[in-house]
């Protein structure tokens, strides 16, 4: 469906949206123009709808830390290795002074080595830097997603026009609308469809225990969305 701003006959604008293929007289589709505003009150309803419950959402939030540590069980290792070698660089160093203040190193070498350990030194921090896991961060972040994901309709209640359509475009893949022009349907884009299936947290549960300690893909959440067993209606948002 397309967006169209009309003139009345007696003055006024008015917003509507209205099927392409009716309009390009294509499909023959017999949808009326649709007004906006009956379609964005009905939007803001469905968004009252998508309600987690709190066990749920603890659950979901302990499944997926436990998920994402599983992920990065080799980067862990990464990030002790790189502060492992920090560290033996450092008191390279200063092993490399006091050999230099005791005559046994001359200055030529010492000027050659000390540039080898700050180039490695470099190399190692930066490593260290671009693979660290900030988990403190990335709790918060999870913990900022779930709590949204609790009060969808409040948020999308007070939100301002523009906000609103960026919810819109990361919530939903498709809006769809019948002839009466009522919503008889929705499309959930990812992650929010995995987030609102009645068993997301025991199939978390059974990706975390059958995937392998390198990667964790969630490939049977994937498969929950495939059959929804649903003819798409004519039109849709």
């Amino acid at each position: 469906m397309m967006y169209s701003r009309n003139k009345g006959r007696h003055g006024g604008v008015f917003d509507y949206f209205v099927c392409m293929g009716r309009h390009t007289h294509k499909n023959g589709c017999e949808l009326p123009y649709v007004p906006v505003d009956g379609v964005e009150v009905a939007i803001e309803a469905y968004y009252g709808t998508l309600v987690l419950g709190k066990k749920t959402v603890t659950d979901i939030n302990s499944k997926l830390l436990n998920a994402a540590k599983k992920k990065t069980a080799s980067v862990d290792r990464r990030v002790r290795r790189d502060r492992k070698r920090i560290l033996d660089l450092e008191q390279e160093r200063r092993k490399l002074l006091q050999a230099h203040l005791a005559g046994a190193v001359p200055v030529d070498l010492l000027k050659e080595e000390q540039e080898r350990i700050t180039a490695e030194l470099a190399n190692a921090g930066a490593s260290l830097a671009n693979i660290e896991v900030h988990w403190e961060t990335f709790q918060k972040s999870l913990k900022a997603a779930l709590s949204l994901a609790t009060r969808f309709g409040e948020a999308y209640r007070l939100a301002e026009p523009s906000v609103r359509r960026w919810f819109n475009q990361a919530v939903f893949e498709g809006v769809y609308v019948d002839v009466e022009g009522e919503i008889s349907r929705v499309d959930l884009a990812h992650p929010f469809k995995l987030f609102y299936q009645e068993n997301v947290v025991d199939d978390l549960e059974f990706d975390l225990k059958n995937a392998s300690t390198h990667e964790v893909e969630g490939s049977n959440i994937g498969l929950l969305v495939g059959a929804e067993g649903l003819e798409p209606p004519t039109c849709w948002l």
